[in-house]
């Protein structure tokens, strides 16, 4: 069976509880401290969705926003590689910021390397994170 970044995404989806994503952040204003049973929820189904095609060079991040700032966003969860963007807090690029309102979105990076946006929904409806899976990229940042 042949499977599309799309299709990796979607099953992704399927299995990412948004509450999981939501409250894998102990303290969203301090120092970096994690509920580790939900963060490793999130991070095991990242994992899946990488060994459900090995052959698609792709790396997928989980982004969260800050609550008090929604122009600042970070990768809360990654699993084989760090987004282009590293570990650092950021102002979302325009394709990112749009996915948070809840909106899928690819962002063409140049060549054949893009980025595909896809927001996490909690149990109430509201935007969790972004599912962020960097596709046809030479570039692996190892963690």
């Amino acid at each position: 069976m042949n499977l599309t970044h799309d299709d990796i995404a979607r099953i992704g989806l399927m299995f990412i509880e948004g509450d999981a994503v939501e409250e894998a952040l102990l303290d969203k204003y301090g120092p970096v401290d994690y509920d580790f049973d939900k963060f490793n929820q999130v991070r095991n189904v990242l994992g899946r969705m990488h060994r459900l095609a090995p052959d698609l060079d792709m790396v997928c991040v989980v982004w969260q926003q800050r609550p008090d700032n929604p122009d600042v966003v970070f990768p809360l969860v990654l699993c084989t590689s760090f987004p282009l963007e590293w570990w650092h807090k950021k102002k979302p690029n325009e394709f990112l910021k749009r996915a948070f309102s809840g909106l899928e979105t690819v962002y063409e990076r140049g060549g054949r390397c893009k980025s595909r946006y896809y927001p996490i929904c909690n149990s109430d409806g509201y935007v969790a994170g972004v599912l962020e899976i960097l596709c046809d990229s030479t570039y692996h940042g190892d963690i």
